[in-house]
């Protein structure tokens, strides 16, 4: 059958949209293609599993390690699984059901954590040109679930946690439950620009262990798929300069990762609390101009 020129090209059109509405599946999971650094994640290089008999598996590296930690799941059946890849990102999965947590309301913080600067004082830190990049999708999840990405910071006086930083990315379904008093503004570079963006300042002393917690939330638009590159150095000087937090303070904890927790589900007449989520998640840290990744890329 010969095709005048019409049809030829409405022929390519098609095959090009075809072409363009491809998908990738990884473990499963459907990812679609428009994420920078997650689209060909390379060869699986280590995989982990945490459940509520083993909830803090580590994956360790020269820069830090790896976790799911289910630091908060006091009950539930399924696994969360991290893959990690030769491009040094990382797949998290979770098919928990049947859950039942502890204190607040999130289940954990699979995370990647970075550990050269552990025991550092925030002074050296706030000196120091230290900053992250971190690029994130959420995949898929159960309706109305609580999901952030955020850096965890802890910090220390000797061997005792003294205070908590959150530097949030992306947060969703959930209330912080804590008492916002400030404005903060620093330049960040979010999906490629550079902005000046304002930052709401939170504040709590309701911790499990007592001590200060101090959270930061962008006041832009947060999407399911971001990327951001952060310069620590301006929202610990802030917290120093009004006297939030002391300079002789260590570096006792510094993680990128994801909070989530779990919804009430009818499901044939019975209830059930399911906590399924995924997201790709790309980090690594710069400091004083060199690049440190966790999970290390391979060829």
């Amino acid at each position: 059958m010969r095709l005048n020129h019409l049809e030829r090209w409405k022929m390519i059109k098609t095959a090009i949209a075809i072409i363009a509405a491809v998908v990738i599946v990884v473990s499963g999971v459907v990812i679609s293609q428009t994420h920078s650094g997650m689209n060909s994640p390379g060869i699986l290089v280590y995989k982990i599993v945490g459940n509520v008999s083993n909830p803090h598996p580590y994956y360790n590296t020269t820069n830090g390690y790896v976790t799911p930690n289910l630091w908060n799941l006091q009950k539930g059946e399924g696994n969360v699984t991290m893959n990690m890849y030769s491009n040094s990102s990382i797949l998290t999965t979770s098919n928990l059901s049947n859950v039942s947590i502890g204190y607040g309301g999130v289940i954990g913080y699979p995370s990647e954590h970075f550990t050269k600067i552990i025991g550092s004082s925030v002074q050296y830190m706030i000196g120091s040109n230290f900053s992250s990049f971190t690029s994130f999708k959420i995949v898929s999840h159960t309706a109305n679930i609580p999901i952030d990405i955020a850096y965890d910071i802890f910090l220390a006086q000797g061997n005792r946690l003294v205070d908590e930083i959150m530097i949030y990315l992306y947060k969703a379904n959930y209330n912080i439950g804590m008492f916002s008093f400030d404005t903060f503004y620093s330049t960040v570079i979010v999906d490629g620009n550079s902005r000046n963006i304002s930052w709401n300042v939170y504040e709590t002393t309701s911790t499990p262990w007592g001590g200060q917690m101090y959270a930061f939330i962008p006041n832009i638009t947060l999407n399911n798929s971001m990327s951001y590159r952060i310069n620590f150095s301006p929202l610990l000087k802030y917290l120093v300069n009004n006297q939030y937090v002391s300079t002789n303070l260590s570096i006792a904890r510094f993680g990128i990762g994801s909070e989530f927790g779990s919804q009430t589900v009818l499901i044939n007449n019975n209830v059930e609390d399911l906590a399924d989520y995924s997201f790709w998640m790309h980090s690594y840290f710069i400091l004083n101009g060199k690049d440190y990744q966790v999970v290390q890329p391979q060829k």
